[in-house]
């Protein structure tokens, strides 16, 4: 019986047309008037490292500078607050998910920054869910099992309760290893469609 589900943030929970990294990368290439490939490929880079650690606003941006070889000195730039201009969680995924909240626990396993988590809409979502593990805060991202098994300890469940839900099919060979299991999220229909595949008792 399944009595809990895990839900991965960007992609899912936070969607649109365009991926979190396309709008800070174009501010990022306006600022420092370098080439885009070269600022796409520093700026993952270096959200990938603050991933692990708890990283505030100011070193974030250091380290994008460090990383580009250029010199602008940090004056409250945050291109992780432009990319959340378009970036809003996803308003046909909500209604569900408080209909869900009545009957399972519900949970975060998300690879995030701490810049990222103390926007506005990303604190608003964390607060809707009981169990919200961030890789910044725990030092695993996925797909690294330990971030799972951190979230399925704290749910106080056995892996075969719960659901992992992601948009990436690169996070499930683990996670399905330790006894989740997966739905690979595409849209909203299809995700209800696999809820209800798995037994979840969903009234929407």
């Amino acid at each position: 019986m399944i009595k809990a589900i895990i839900f991965d943030a960007g992609g899912v929970l936070f969607n649109s047309k365009k991926s979190l990294f396309d709008t800070p990368i174009e501010y990022l290439v306006k600022v420092t008037n370098q080439p885009k490939d070269i600022v796409d490929k520093a700026y993952r880079e270096v959200i990938k490292d603050c991933e692990y650690k708890e990283v505030g606003q100011k070193e974030l941006w250091e380290r994008i500078m460090t990383k580009l070889d250029t010199q602008i000195p940090f004056d409250g730039q945050n291109p992780i607050a432009e990319g959340f201009k378009v970036f809003r969680r996803d308003e046909e995924l909500f209604p569900i998910i408080r209909k869900l909240k009545a009957n399972y626990k519900l949970a975060i396993v998300s690879n995030a920054n701490a810049v990222e988590a103390a926007t506005p809409q990303a604190a608003g979502i964390y607060r809707e869910f009981d169990t919200v593990v961030l890789s910044y805060k725990v030092g695993v991202r996925k797909p690294d099992p330990k971030i799972y098994q951190i979230a399925i300890n704290q749910l106080q469940l056995a892996p075969e309760e719960i659901i992992f839900v992601d948009n990436n099919q690169e996070n499930f060979g683990e996670a399905n290893k330790l006894g989740l299991k997966g739905i690979l999220f595409k849209n909203v229909e299809q995700f209800k469609d696999e809820l209800k595949h798995l037994g979840v008792k969903i009234d929407v």
